[in-house]
């Protein structure tokens, strides 16, 4: 995906990679970006968040990496590929079950119904999300029960499509995309209490772009208050205060 300013000339240009849950919301937070910075041109690309941390380590030309948690952008720091008093929480995820059952049976039990044949997963190996479900279910007791009749997307967008196609019978995806995919459906989903599951997202510029002006000034925008209230809309909760050291 390509996003571009809409001004006739651009002194900037600056390659985002950014965790494929952000792809809706991503759009419009290039969009408010714009209108602050017309001069500069943002190219996103969006993939799971640990292929997008192999490819950079590969010598994937980005500027800026913008993950669905801390681990995959700390990796990039400890191998020198990402400048360390950048990285900052700039949103948290919110991950649900979806559709969620009516009736007695709430939350993660009803995974264990024989109705629930087929349960859709993020790849715990390259997502956060897919992480976080399966820190989840390992604390529940029921993660090996629950695997062996899970399908597993490669990232949150997939598994999104693996319930809406039928492919699954339920899943577990982010809020920011169900909200983003089918809002009235949003009062279907069962949310993960916050208490239970934390994902902070975490933004960093690349070392390859140290010096590069207009990707510094677009992680400290991703910081404000305008950035903030558009993540806000589309269904993450607030990243930690403050901004990076750009």
């Amino acid at each position: 995906m390509v996003i571009s300013a809409s001004a006739p000339l651009r002194s900037a240009e600056v390659a985002i990679a950014a965790a494929s849950n952000l792809v809706f919301v991503i759009e419009d937070l290039a969009s408010a970006h714009r209108d602050v910075a017309p001069e500069t041109e943002l190219r996103i690309s969006t993939a799971a968040s640990g292929n997008l941390t192999a490819q950079i380590a590969q010598g994937a030309p980005f500027d800026i990496f913008i993950s669905a948690d801390l681990e995959y952008p700390r990796a990039l720091i400890a191998q020198n590929h990402a400048v360390e008093s950048t990285l900052f929480v700039f949103a948290r995820g919110v991950l649900c079950l979806w559709p969620a059952h009516t009736g007695t049976e709430r939350g993660v039990q009803v995974l264990s119904l024989p109705s629930v044949r087929r349960i859709a997963i993020p790849n715990p190996d390259t997502t956060p999300y897919g992480r976080a479900v399966q820190q989840l279910l390992i604390q529940r007791e029921i993660w090996t029960a629950v695997r062996a009749k899970s399908v597993f997307g490669e990232n949150v967008a997939q598994t999104y499509h693996f319930i809406d196609s039928g492919n699954a019978d339920i899943g577990f995806v982010s809020v920011s995309l169900l909200h983003a995919s089918q809002p009235s459906r949003v009062a279907e989903a069962w949310v993960v209490p916050a208490s239970e599951v934390d994902l902070p997202h975490g933004a960093v510029l690349l070392r390859r772009s140290e010096s590069h002006a207009a990707a510094r000034a677009f992680l400290l925008w991703l910081g404000s208050n305008q950035a903030q209230e558009i993540l806000h809309q589309h269904g993450y909760l607030p990243g930690k205060p403050g901004r990076p050291q750009t």
